[in-house]
Parts: structure tokens; sequence; C-alpha cells
């Protein structure tokens, strides 16, 4: 199985020194990267080819706080796939505790007419692929009902420092924003604990969302949660949502 070791840096933490999930989210990725480029096609070399893989749906488990200064690693592996949907997992380890869980659906597009394509459309000789583990059961979506009681909360213009090379707000970004809106965690008296979020509409640069919020939800069954927020955000150009994702908290154990 392909693994990078890595330290948490300042950048990485929250006021309590533990782990931010958007930078989860990127050590995970940064590994699923770094695998495409020792073991097969890079994420580069199938751009180059007139394609892109995009992120559909991603659930993430924190198991247990991780701090600054600590040595991790990152793993990520392909899963075996069919049709149109390609499998990711990911993963980081202290030691051979496992930390963080991460399960992926992923859609391969052509660029020049955004065509989905399927599986026998990529190279994928040459990865170490392991077994698909769903770190939540089941596709996550809001409910329509509960949808129309959710509150406009903010609104974000995507701007140079959101984007990636494919010139839309990066996937790993918006949970920044969402957070930012969390009032547990900029009180500093819990973490994120889970995330699931189903990636409709990209966001190019220039484009402005607006962020829908609930209020304070009970802990979904059987996820390790004290309470959890559902977010929806929505393009002002045309109205499309853009990504739903529900986030789950549980306190610190020993907030500063």
């Amino acid at each position: 199985m392909y693994q990078e070791n890595y330290r948490i840096r300042t950048y990485d933490v929250d006021r309590n020194k533990i782990l931010k999930p958007s930078a989860a989210l990127q050590i995970t990725q940064d590994a699923g990267c770094g695998q495409m480029r020792t073991e097969g096609l890079s994420y580069e070399e199938i751009f180059a080819t007139g394609k892109a893989f995009m992120l559909n749906r991603l659930d993430m488990n924190i198991l247990t706080e991780i701090h600054e200064d600590e040595e991790v690693i990152a793993s990520s592996w392909p899963c075996e796939s069919r049709r149109a949907t390609y499998l990711r997992c990911y993963g980081i380890w202290r030691g051979e505790e496992p930390v963080v869980e991460v399960s992926t659906q992923w859609t391969l597009v052509s660029l020049e007419d955004r065509k989905i394509l399927t599986v026998e459309d990529a190279d994928m000789t040459g990865y170490e692929f392991g077994p698909y583990k769903e770190a939540a059961p089941g596709k996550f979506k809001i409910p329509p009902v509960q949808a129309e009681t959710m509150t406009c909360t903010s609104q974000h213009k995507v701007s140079y420092s959101d984007a990636d090379s494919n010139g839309h707000m990066n996937n790993t970004y918006y949970l920044n924003y969402l957070c930012d809106l969390i009032p547990e965690l900029e009180a500093g008296t819990h973490r994120v604990s889970t995330l699931r979020i189903h990636y409709s509409k990209e966001a190019p640069v220039g484009e402005t969302i607006a962020i829908y919020q609930s209020e304070k939800l009970p802990p979904r069954e059987g996820a390790e949660q004290e309470s959890r927020y559902l977010f929806r955000t929505l393009r002002k150009s045309d109205g499309e949502m853009n990504i739903a994702a529900e986030i789950g908290l549980v306190p610190v154990k020993a907030a500063i």
C-alpha cells in the first residue's frame, strides 16, 4: 500500500492545536496524488490527455485528536470500480493506529465536452489497489423538506486563493468556509469528527456561492457525533446546488 510520512504543521491545526478537517483532506489527497505519480499515470498526465477526475462524494471520520508536530503516515489506494464511478480510499495512521478514514467516489470527464467517461477510459495499470471501506453507509442527501428550512448565513465569492489548476474552488477549501459558521468550532469547545459531502456543480473563480445552514441537529444514528450541522451552497449565477454537506462534532479533550 502506498504511504507517505507527514508531520502535522502549524498551518494544519486550529486554536487547540488539533488537525483541521480541511488539512486532513489535503494530507490524504496529497497521498493519492503521490501514488498516481509513483505507480501509474499522474493526475497531470491524465489531464494532458483531455480528461480529469471530478470528486462526487466524500465521507470522512476523524477518529481521534491529531496534534501539531505529530508524525503520521498518510496512505491512499484505488478500489475496484464499475461503470462510471471510480472508488478511492484514504487513511492517516499514528503508527499502527488508524486516526482518519476517508472513502470517496469520483467521475472521469472529458474536458472538451464534459462527457462522463467509464472506468475503461482511464489506464489504471500499475496502481496498487485495495479494499473499499465506506466511512459512512449509503449516499448522503439532504431531504427537500429539510433543505427548505435552512437559512442563508453567508456568501462567498470564489477568488484566487480558493482556486486549483482547474480554475474552480478546490474541494478541500469548502470546509474552511463551512466550519467558520459553526459556533462550537469558533469557541474552541469542539472538533469535527465526521464529514459527508456531495459535490454537485463546480464553483469557478468569480462565482459567488450562497451558504445555507441548518440549526444544530442531534447526532446521526450510528455516527460518532454529539451534534451536527447541515449545509448547502448554491451558485448565485444560476441557483444550481454546488455542494451539500453534513459536519458532525464532538467535544475536545482539553480546550485551550
